[in-house]
C-alpha cells in the first residue's frame, strides 16, 4: 500500500511540474483588447463659414493596458474606428458630415451625415466604414510608430455651434514577454 501511495504522490508531483511549465509558456503571451481615443473641440462661430477642421494624435501610450506592454507588442489589429459627439451646443437640427483623414497613411474615411444634438444627447457611438486593408494599414503604422495623426474635416449645416468630436480606435493586440 505504501508503494502505491508513493508512486501516486510521485505521479501527482510530476503532473504539477508539467502543468506549471505549460502555464509559464502561456503567460509569455498577453492578449490586450482596448480602445484609444482623442477628443477635438470644434467651434463654429456665428457668421462664419460652416467648414470645420480638427487634428489630433491617437497614441497607444494613452491606453493603460497598451502602455504597460508597449515595447513588447508583436501583433496589433484595429477592429473598428468610431466617433462620438459630446457637449453639443447649437441648433436642434444641426448636422455634420465630412472625412477622417489619416495624415501619415494618406487616405480618408467618410464621416456620414450625423444629427449632432440627437447623437450628443443619446451618447450614440457611430462606426466609420473602413476596409480590412485600411484597418490593417492603420494597425501597421500604429505598431511601428505607436501613434497616428488624424484630422476630422467637413461641414456643418449651420452656425454657431460647438461640440467635442471624439475619435475612437478599438484595438486587439498580442504582447510577448521574455521568458526568465
Amino acid at each position: 500500500m505504501r508503494i502505491k501511495y508513493r508512486i501516486g504522490l510521485l505521479a501527482l508531483a510530476l503532473s504539477f511540474t508539467f502543468m506549471s511549465c505549460e502555464e509559464i509558456e502561456e503567460l509569455t503571451q498577453i492578449e490586450i483588447d482596448t480602445e484609444v481615443s482623442e477628443t477635438v473641440n470644434i467651434v463654429i462661430p456665428d457668421d462664419s463659414l460652416t467648414n470645420f477642421e480638427g487634428t489630433s494624435t491617437i497614441k497607444l501610450e494613452n491606453s493603460e493596458e497598451m502602455n504597460q506592454y508597449l515595447l513588447d507588442l508583436k501583433d496589433l489589429n484595429v477592429t473598428k474606428i468610431s466617433y462620438k459627439i459630446t457637449n453639443y451646443m447649437g441648433p436642434d437640427e444641426g448636422t455634420l458630415s465630412g472625412n477622417l483623414f489619416f495624415e501619415e497613411m494618406g487616405f480618408e474615411l467618410d464621416i456620414p451625415e450625423t444629427q449632432l444634438k440627437e447623437t450628443s444627447d443619446n451618447e450614440i457611438l457611430n462606426t466609420i466604414d473602413a476596409t480590412d486593408e485600411q484597418l490593417d494599414q492603420i494597425a501597421s503604422y500604429l505598431i511601428a510608430s505607436k501613434q497616428a495623426t488624424l484630422t476630422a474635416r467637413g461641414e456643418v449645416s449651420e452656425a454657431p455651434m460647438e461640440f467635442d468630436f471624439t475619435i475612437i480606435a478599438a484595438l486587439s493586440a498580442t504582447a510577448e514577454l521574455e521568458k526568465d
